[in-house]
Formats: structure tokens, C-alpha cells, sequence
């Protein structure tokens, strides 16, 4: 990782100083590396089989203080030191049988008339977000590049007023915090996820939800809705003004013997800088690896760096998430 945009430790432990991760490596105060590419330390704060879930605390890097809920069944996406504490044969069974009742997977799609309904939602919003970023003084040309390294402070404030005045700032807030972090940790974003193919735009296979409040209150189906609605349609509106061919990124590196889940999400990430895609492209420890690039549509665009607070700070990825339909590559 010698090029890598992101921390790291050179002089890490081998993965032999490690034993894989199992059910009965579950106990709180154990030390275990999650199996990324730079082997990101972690300590067992938590164990809730009644919910799914075991809580890691992260304890090196740009999200060191960090505390995930990592589904149960994903301790084999990490290692544990060899001399750390097992579980009791009862409370191993225990974890093993909320394993075989949480570990469900769903596959949720909304449908043509749905997606329909949310083309005409969006191209209203856009078009109402498109007359609101003038009204503010917004440009009507922009060049995106000169902010790719730091973001661009005035499309955040335009953003954060846009979304307050649609009483939506605050879970904007919680959910880019939580996907910038680990979007697969508890169910906050997955909760997106599953509102995104409900509404018609793509479709999601993952595990199923957990948590029994994910869809209660202020975070229901239909203000989720709302926000995805609100967000990509200032996202549309913004990125229009965006001059000249704007290129995305991806790059992918495949590491041998790691747990890889398939599944299938509504949204792809990628980048406005080469560099961090090469970043994962160019991984030492990766047995395999590609790079892609795409033009920017607009159209396809749900979350970037541009507008987005939480994407300019711990991590400066200058990310693009985007609708996977769609596209050629990803």
C-alpha cells in the first residue's frame, strides 16, 4: 500500500500471528483485524445475539474511535489473536443459532410502475432545486476539479439549506456519517438501500433487516423516500452546471481467501480522483485488480463529495455513490 491515500501500518503483524475468525472468538475485550486490505485493528465492545450483531471498537486509522454492529455471521471477515478468549461451549451455541435465524437474505425491486413514479418525482425535483440553487446565487457553470481535494465549502452550505428547509437535515446528517464510515455496519443505510429498490431504482439482495425500529418515526418508509428524492434531485441540479466531460473511477483489488458475500445493491462507488481509485487498484497484498472509468452522468448521481460534509472529512475520497442501473462498467 506503499501509494495508498489511506493509513496504514507497514510494520503490521503477518496474518500468522492470527487465527481466522469464528463464532466462539466472540467475546468482548478480544482483539481481531478486520480482513480489508491494511488489516484495520478492532476490539469486541459488544456481543447481542438477541439482535444479530456484534459491536467492534476501531482502534487505528482515519475511523479510530468508531464503534460498527457487525452482523454475527461476518466474524469470518476477521482475525483474531491467537491468545485471545473463546466462548463457552453454551454461549458458542448460542451465537450459532442466532447465526441460523439472522442470517437471512432478501431480494427487494420495486417494479417498472414504481420507477415511473420516481422518474417524474425526480425530474420535478431536479427542476425545483435547479431554480432554488440561482436563487441563492449558485453559478450557472462550475468547474468541479479545483475541488476535488477539499471539497467545495459554498455547494455544502447551499446543500444543507436546501435539505433543512424540507425539515430532512438531520437525517442527512446520521446517514452520510454512517455510510462514510461503514455503510454495512447496523441498519441504518441498509434501511436506504431497501427504500431505493422499493422506490424503483435498482435493485438490492443482501441479509435482511434487523432491527424492529429501522423503518419507525422519523425514519419511516416514506420520509426515507422524501430525502432520497430531495437529495438527488439537488445532486442532478448541481452536477448539470458541472463544465466540460466529467470522468468517474473505480478501481478494484481482489484479495485470495477473504470471505466475499454476493450481493447486489442499488448503488456503486466511485471517484472524481484517479488516484484513489489507483489506490485500490495498486493494493500490494490484492491477487488480482482492475480500473474503470466512466463519464459522470448526472442522472445517476445520489451522493458525492461535492455536497456532501461527511465525504470532506477523516476520508477525502472525492467519492461518487451512484444508481447501478445504468451503467457500462459499474
Amino acid at each position: 500500500m506503499t501509494d495508498s491515500v489511506y493509513q496504514y501500518d507497514p510494520d503490521r503483524a503477518p496474518d500468522s500471528a492470527f487465527v481466522p475468525g469464528e463464532p466462539r472468538h466472540l467475546v468482548a475485550g478480544n482483539r481481531a483485524r478486520l480482513l480489508d486490505m491494511r488489516r484495520t485493528p478492532v476490539h469486541v465492545t459488544r456481543v447481542l445475539p438477541e439482535s444479530g450483531f456484534f459491536e467492534v471498537h476501531i482502534d487505528a486509522f482515519e475511523d479510530a474511535g468508531a464503534r460498527w454492529l457487525i452482523p454475527l455471521e461476518e466474524v469470518t471477515s476477521y482475525q483474531f489473536e491467537a491468545n485471545g478468549a473463546t466462548a463457552s461451549q453454551e454461549a458458542e451455541r448460542e451465537l450459532e443459532l442466532a447465526i441460523s435465524r439472522h442470517d437471512v437474505t432478501v431480494t427487494v425491486a420495486g417494479g417498472a410502475m414504481a420507477r415511473r413514479q420516481t422518474a417524474g418525482r425526480l425530474e420535478a425535483e431536479a427542476v425545483r432545486a435547479a431554480n432554488w440553487l440561482t436563487s441563492v446565487g449558485a453559478p450557472e457553470r462550475f468547474d468541479p476539479l479545483p475541488f476535488v481535494a477539499n471539497g467545495w465549502p459554498s455547494a455544502t452550505t447551499w446543500f444543507d439549506s436546501y435539505l433543512s428547509s424540507r425539515d430532512l437535515a438531520r437525517m442527512e446528517e446520521r446517514l452520510a456519517s454512517a455510510y462514510v464510515s461503514n455503510p454495512g455496519a447496523g441498519d441504518l443505510v441498509l434501511g436506504h438501500l431497501t427504500v431505493l429498490a422499493e422506490i424503483g431504482l435498482g435493485t438490492l439482495t443482501s441479509r435482511a433487516i434487523r432491527d424492529p425500529d429501522c423503518f419507525s418515526g422519523q425514519w419511516s418508509r416514506q420520509r426515507r423516500a422524501d430525502h432520497i428524492v430531495a437529495r438527488m434531485g439537488f445532486v442532478r441540479a448541481l452536477w448539470a452546471r458541472a463544465d466540460g466531460d466529467i470522468w468517474v473511477y473505480r478501481g478494484a483489488g481482489v484479495q485470495h481467501g477473504t470471505d466475499r458475500r454476493r450481493g447486489q445493491s442499488p448503488l456503486v462507488s466511485a471517484s472524481f480522483s484517479r488516484k484513489v481509485a489507483e489506490s485500490h487498484f495498486n493494493a500490494s497484498n490484492a491477487v488480482a485488480g482492475a480500473l474503470y472509468r466512466q463519464r459522470m452522468q448526472p442522472d445517476r448521481l445520489f451522493m458525492t463529495f461535492l455536497e456532501t460534509k461527511a465525504m470532506n472529512g477523516i476520508y477525502k475520497e472525492a467519492e461518487a455513490l451512484m444508481l447501478a442501473d445504468g451503467g457500462v462498467f459499474f
